[in-house]
């Protein structure tokens, strides 16, 4: 495969895509779960940072509203490509 590596960054990118490519499902699977985890876990951190005096569940309604937040941006991104309407909605 030929990398384009402009930067040092694109070239790491390129470099761990060809090491997935090589990983079976099950791995991919464990992966993107830890991936997940390792998210969620830096988003709580971050709304910790922003909001010390916040309580758990408090942190916990903030998270679960920036997830939610986030899969509409996904799913609204994922239709753009597929329906020119979602499109000229996010042009909104």
């Amino acid at each position: 495969m030929n990398i384009p590596e402009n930067t040092q960054m694109d070239a790491e990118f390129w470099r761990d895509v060809e090491r997935a490519k090589r990983l079976t499902p099950q791995e991919r699977v464990r992966i993107g779960h830890e991936l997940f985890e390792r998210s969620i876990y830096l988003m709580t951190q971050g709304l910790r940072m922003q909001y010390p005096d916040c309580t758990e569940e408090e942190l916990a309604a903030m998270r679960r509203e920036r997830l939610a937040r986030i899969h509409q941006w996904e799913s609204r991104s994922a239709q753009v490509g597929t329906n020119r309407e979602a499109g000229a909605g996010l042009a909104e």
